[in-house]
């Protein structure tokens, strides 16, 4: 059975790999359709939009405990916290990198083939 709803989101794996700074947590995505992703890699290439406008309209948060604030705590999915994670050095790479990953495994042959990242 296939449910055609407008909100389908996954769960992925984003990984961070600097000299000084390596993370892997789960991210949650909002899955896209295909018209949207041509919009925005048309949109990307045109310098139109960033890579970070781009991860703001798909990542909407991460399961609990996957992201810790300074202390330890597992930090809350809050506007300032997904803002304050996208400003690390690399997450924004790691998490597109994410969403296409996720987004391969989520859509597998239940759609045309995937853009290029």
């Amino acid at each position: 059975m296939l449910r055609l709803e407008d909100d389908i989101r996954f769960t992925t794996t984003a990984n961070i790999a600097l000299k000084g700074f390596k993370a892997s947590f789960a991210v949650e995505c909002k899955l896209l359709p295909t018209d949207r992703l041509r919009e925005i890699e048309a949109a990307m290439q045109s310098g139109a939009m960033s890579a970070e406008s781009f991860v703001a309209e798909f990542h909407t948060g991460w399961p609990e405990g996957q992201v810790l604030d300074a202390e330890g705590n597992p930090l809350p999915v809050t506007p300032e916290s997904l803002a304050k994670l996208r400003a690390k050095p690399g997450a924004v790479v790691a998490l597109v990198e994410a969403f296409y990953a996720g987004y391969d495994r989520a859509t597998e042959g239940n759609s045309e083939p995937l853009l290029a990242a």
